[in-house]
């Protein structure tokens, strides 16, 4: 009678998350996407117009299916919807982003003056990469903080140690480049405030113990 009593509180509390589970896998894919794209463009390989229309084609797909399934995420885990409408805003504007990256003036330059680039800000590549990818696996696989979205910001420090060098001219200060930054960084703040709700694996764990 207990081992029953135990396997159906286990159903009921995994099988009313499918939502939850769907969201946060969508939303890992895209921004795991997102930093591939964003590495390969600012490394200097570029992206044939095909292969670019699939990639943003594909992400803005799961977007659209991401946005289906707010209401319900919304009532599983507790959280306002405005909140997550939120979130899939800031999201579509690091898709805007590198949309404007693709298209921008960084693009039109050949592979050495954009590997010159990146040389120029590379703490901050490599940090906007990172979170981007930590949030990734963080939704993924649950974990927000340990090997997960980091607590602090990353940016501040990248920025500071940039500050001091000059980038090209005709490179310097797209309007994107800021943009991008900081959405990846308020995305990252907006999951944090809300991970106690979708860490749902963290809440398993805390059930076991108790």
């Amino acid at each position: 009678m207990l081992i029953g009593i135990v396997i159906a509180l286990a159903f009921s509390f995994a099988l009313p998350l499918h939502a939850t589970y769907s969201w946060r896998y969508g939303l890992a894919t895209n921004l795991r996407e997102c930093a591939r794209i964003y590495t390969r463009m600012i490394q200097g390989e570029t992206l044939s117009d095909e292969e670019q229309v699939q990639r943003f084609l594909a992400i803005n797909k799961r977007l659209v299916q991401l946005r289906s399934l707010m209401p319900s995420v919304a009532k599983e885990i507790d959280v306002p919807q405005a909140r997550l409408e939120e979130i899939q805003r800031l999201h579509r504007s690091v898709l805007s982003a590198l949309e404007l990256l693709a298209n921008g003036p960084l693009m039109r330059a050949d592979a050495d003056e954009r590997l010159a680039y990146a040389r120029e800000c590379g703490v901050q590549v490599r940090v906007v990469r990172g979170l981007l990818m930590a949030m990734a696996r963080a939704l993924r696989f649950g974990g927000a903080t340990q090997f997960g979205i980091p607590v602090e910001s990353l940016l501040a420090e990248a920025n500071g140690e940039e500050a001091a060098r000059k980038l090209p001219p005709d490179l310097q200060g797209p309007y994107w480049v800021g943009q991008l930054a900081e959405q990846v960084d308020r995305l990252r703040e907006l999951l944090l405030e809300i991970e106690p709700n979708w860490n749902i694996e963290n809440h398993a764990r805390n059930f076991v113990k108790t």
